[in-house]
C-alpha cells in the first residue's frame, strides 16, 4: 500500500507517493495529557516545548499478544531503499507473521528489488516543522496507529524525533557506524545527537565497539543492546577449488568505503608481503571514501600497481 496524501484544519497533507487518491480528512492528535487550551494542530504554544522528547515511561521489548499485530513505524532516511543496503529489506522483511511495518522515508528507490507494502513519504517540513510534523503524526496515527517506532541509523531517529513527540509510543534507534563514529562528533550534530540519546528508548548497534564509543559519549550500558549484522550463509555456496589452476592469479574481492576502520591498510600490507614472497594475487576494492587518494599512494609505495 503506498499512503495518500493528507489534510487536516485546512493545511496541506504529507506530500506521499500515490497523489492522485483522494485526501482524507484528518483531525488534531490530542495527545493523553494536552495542555490546557489545546484544540488544534496549530497550538503554538504547545509547539515550542518539543525540543525535548522524552523517553517512553516502563518501555520494554515484551510483545502484547492481545493484539493480533504489531504495527512498526520503520524509519529509513533519506531514501528507502540504496542498493548497497540490503541488510536493512531482510531485517524488515524478517520480523513475522505478527508485525505490520510501515516504513516512513524521504524517497523511494530501487522497490522492485525491495518491494514493501506500507510505504509513507515525507517532505521534510513535515519531520522538522511542529506543525506540519503533527499533522504527519495524525495521519500515521489514524491510518496505522503504529506502537513502536524503529529508525534505521542514528540520522533517521533525528528525523523521527517530532513524530515520537506527538505519537507518544517507543523510540528504538539502531546505529551502524557511521553515524556514531563520524557524524555524532560534528559541530551542531553533536548536539542533536544528544536530544536523541535522551529521548531513545532502546538503542542497538551492531558491535561492541560502537557500544563502547556510545558509553563514551554518556549512554548508560543497560540501554544498549549489541545485536550483529549476520547473513545467511546458505546464500553462498562452498565452490570447491582444489583443480583450478595452479598457475592461476589468485584473484580477491574488497567491498568497504575508503575509511581508516575498513583496514585498507592492513589488507595492503599483507598483499605486498604475499607478493615477496612470489604469490600471483591480485586485489580489486569497491568503494569510496576520505582515504581514497591515501590508499593510492600507499599501493604505489608498496610496489602494488599491478596487484591492486
Amino acid at each position: 500500500m503506498i499512503a495518500p496524501g493528507a489534510a487536516a484544519c485546512g493545511a496541506p497533507g504529507p506530500r506521499l507517493v500515490d497523489s492522485s487518491m483522494p485526501a482524507p480528512r484528518i483531525g488534531p492528535l490530542i495527545p493523553a495529557d494536552p495542555p490546557g487550551g489545546l484544540e488544534r494542530p496549530m497550538s503554538g504554544r504547545w509547539a515550542g516545548r518539543l525540543s525535548r522528547p522524552r523517553r517512553t515511561d516502563g518501555f520494554s521489548f515484551t510483545m502484547d499478544r492481545t493484539h493480533d499485530r504489531l504495527t512498526v513505524l520503520q524509519g529509513k532516511f533519506a531514501a528507502y531503499l540504496s542498493w548497497s543496503q540490503p541488510f536493512i529489506h531482510q531485517l524488515i522483511s524478517a520480523l513475522g507473521e505478527h508485525v505490520t511495518n510501515v516504513v516512513v522515508c524521504n524517497r523511494t528507490e530501487n522497490l522492485d528489488r525491495f518491494p514493501t507494502e506500507h510505504v509513507v513519504r515525507l517532505k521534510t517540513q513535515y519531520l522538522v516543522t511542529p506543525t506540519f510534523a503533527l499533522l504527519a503524526a495524525s495521519y500515521i496515527q489514524r491510518a496505522w496507529n503504529p506502537r513502536v517506532m524503529h529508525a534505521h541509523f542514528g540520522w533517521s531517529g533525528i528525523r523521527m524525533l517530532l513524530l515520537k513527540q506527538f505519537l507518544r509510543i517507543p523510540l528504538v534507534v539502531s546505529f551502524g557506524g557511521r553515524d556514531v563514529g563520524v557524524q555524532m562528533n560534528l559541530p551542531h550534530f553533536d548536539e542533536l545527537y544528544r536530544v536523541l540519546l535522551d529521548a531513545t528508548d532502546q538503542i542497538i548497534c551492531v558491535s561492541e565497539d560502537l557500544k563502547r564509543q556510545l558509553v563514551e559519549h554518556g549512554v548508560e550500558a543497560e540501554r544498549i543492546e549489541v545485536i550483529r549484522r549476520g547473513t545467511n550463509l546458505r546464500r553462498f555456496g562452498f565452490v570447491d577449488r582444489a583443480d583450478r589452476d595452479p598457475d592461476a592469479p589468485v584473484k580477491l574481492l574488497m567491498v568497504g568505503r575508503c575509511v581508516e576502520k575498513k583496514g585498507h591498510r592492513y589488507v595492503f600490507e599483507a598483499l605486498a608481503q604475499l607478493v615477496r614472497e612470489g604469490a600471483d594475487v591480485h586485489l580489486t576494492i569497491v568503494g569510496e571514501g576520505e582515504e581514497y587518494h591515501q590508499l593510492r599512494k600507499l599501493r604505489n609505495a608498496l610496489g602494488l600497481r599491478q596487484h591492486v
